[in-house]
């Protein structure tokens, strides 16, 4: 007879978390556009979550802090931002000081759960409209405030989690392999890990390269950026050190970036200057600059080295 293993995945054991246990990743290589993140209400407000997020015991929680009034992950989150209907709003929290109180620190599913994040904010500042949603009246049916406001109700301010029984530098690891298949990387985030792990963690740019399935080269390529010098003290020919310069691939990724931030200047600058009319001709960046964007800011954001490509 056939011996059974033992083991369980930890999806099976889905758990309900509130919010407000929550704290995000400390360093989220995804971002997601404004029309993903509509698509992602919608498909939510359709079929509920389907797909549980991911999640670990918080190293940095102080359980002296229990009780206390938390700190508004909306408005001191970091790093790269996420399109919302009402702005641009960071899914990473790297501020250890902040992160303290939250029990629960996420690994995948930053988007899934700024739903019910943002939605509960929504809901206490002006959308609370339970008393008509329990009697079935005034469901909000677009993508929106009130929709996040319902979702995060519905949800009784919750999301459906896989909680993980492992330690910090494993969640690092963990954080990048969720989240290779979906969204768009941020190099800086995926840099600021690679980093940790090496520096703060003590792990061997091998084992980095195993566990996040990088290559060597690319490891040495976001150490040079962190301006880690000691990255190349192993490179017996210095003339092959990564130049973003040659690389076009990465010029490109910085231009969309540029082009994405332009967009957002001139969807606010809409909304506050409601007789403005926006020019049919120019690309995003030449009206954007033309109503006050700044463009070096944008690359200074992201190192000096990113200066060289503008």
């Amino acid at each position: 007879m056939m011996k059974k293993s033992t083991f369980i995945s930890p999806a099976y054991g889905v758990q309900k978390v509130h919010i407000d246990d929550l704290v995000s990743q400390k360093a989220n290589p995804n971002s997601m556009t404004g029309k993903a993140w509509e698509a992602l209400q919608q498909s939510i407000f359709n079929t509920g979550y389907t797909f549980p997020v991911v999640a670990s015991r918080n190293a940095d929680y102080d359980p002296s802090t229990e009780g206390l009034p938390k700190p508004n992950l909306l408005k001191v989150s970091d790093g790269e931002s996420t399109f919302t209907n009402s702005g641009k709003i960071g899914t990473q929290v790297s501020d250890d000081e902040i992160a303290k109180f939250f029990p629960k620190r996420l690994i995948d599913g930053s988007h899934r759960t700024q739903i019910v994040r943002q939605g509960k904010y929504w809901f206490e500042n002006g959308h609370d409209k339970s008393d008509d949603w329990f009697e079935g009246k005034g469901i909000p049916e677009r993508p929106g405030l009130d929709m996040l406001a319902f979702l995060a109700w519905r949800e009784d301010f919750s999301v459906p989690t896989v909680v993980l029984d492992i330690d910090e530098t494993k969640q690092m690891s963990a954080e990048i392999l969720h989240n290779t298949a979906r969204g768009s990387h941020s190099l800086d985030s995926m840099k600021d890990i690679v980093y940790n792990l090496i520096n703060v963690a003590g792990m061997s740019e091998e084992w980095v390269a195993q566990n996040l399935y990088l290559d060597l080269e690319s490891i040495k390529r976001m150490q040079q950026l962190s301006g880690l010098k000691a990255a190349m003290n192993d490179i017996d020919d210095a003339d092959m050190a990564w130049s973003p310069e040659a690389d076009k691939s990465y010029q490109r990724k910085m231009i969309a970036y540029l082009v994405r931030e332009a967009t957002v200047f001139i969807e606010n600058y809409r909304k506050s200057n409601s007789d403005w009319v926006q020019p049919s001709n120019g690309t995003a960046v030449d009206i954007a600059m033309e109503i006050g964007f700044d463009e070096t800011e944008v690359w200074k954001q992201h190192g000096e080295l990113y200066l060289q490509l503008s």
